[in-house]
């Protein structure tokens, strides 16, 4: 099987503020799942150690929100040196995207998300997407599991299945990653659609390109005007 753990970042909209350009969706992979689990504890464990002026609660969920980019760097920089986690990304451009795509936020994240599990595939065993249960873009979690099996199973014979399953983010590692991920990945883009200097937090995306990043999209493709972040 392949299972991948996705989340998102911003939204798909019309509104044009700098704030809303850029949507993202981030997922992470792994086959060692249990290790991840366990150094992703370690990691928030011994950062809030030796960082007691960060008042968080190792006991909740820590979202990316809520973490600074030394906290990331520390989390990812443990990962990414034990364990075999991968990374991938799409990142949807509102300014660039034709009006339609954007008046229909739900039926355009279907369509995300087929472009993005088409690149993931590289076999023909079931797919898995977990994703969590506060996704703001799903309409129906049933019409994204058909749409996907529709395009992946009956049109190109991608894979045999797809199973799409929402989860509590808090009990699910794998989606907490992809959290803090795509919260990384929004505050870079953010950046970029304020004409801001991002190079501090694209050295951590930097990092993560070297050997753990599966692969990147950009939407509309031919728009990217941030080449050095794909």
């Amino acid at each position: 099987m392949q299972h991948y753990s996705l989340d998102e970042s911003g939204s798909i909209t019309t509104n044009n503020a700098p704030n809303n350009r850029f949507f993202i969706i981030a997922g992470v992979t792994a086959t060692n799942k249990d290790k991840v689990k366990r150094v992703f504890r370690k990691a928030k464990v011994n950062y809030l150690k030796h960082n007691p002026d960060v008042l968080l609660d190792i006991k909740s969920e820590i979202k990316g929100s809520q973490m600074s980019i030394e906290f990331k760097d520390y989390v990812f920089s443990q990962l990414i040196s034990k364990t075999d986690i991968q990374f991938n990304y799409l990142v949807f451009d509102n300014y660039n995207a034709l009006p339609r795509l954007r008046e229909k936020p739900n039926i355009t994240f279907n369509y995300l998300m087929f472009l993005k599990a088409d690149k993931l595939l590289n076999n023909q065993t079931p797919l898995k997407l977990d994703l969590d249960d506060r996704n703001k873009s799903v309409e129906s979690l049933k019409a994204l599991e058909e749409y996907l099996q529709t395009k992946l199973c009956v049109e190109s014979d991608r894979v045999s299945d797809v199973k799409v399953e929402f989860f509590n983010s808090a009990n699910h590692t794998m989606i907490q990653i992809a959290d803090i991920f795509a919260n990384h990945l929004y505050r870079i883009f953010k950046q970029v659609a304020k004409n801001q200097d991002y190079t501090e937090n694209m050295e951590l995306l930097a990092k993560l390109k070297q050997t753990n990043l599966q692969h990147c999209q950009y939407f509309p493709a031919g728009k990217c005007e941030c080449a050095d972040l794909f």
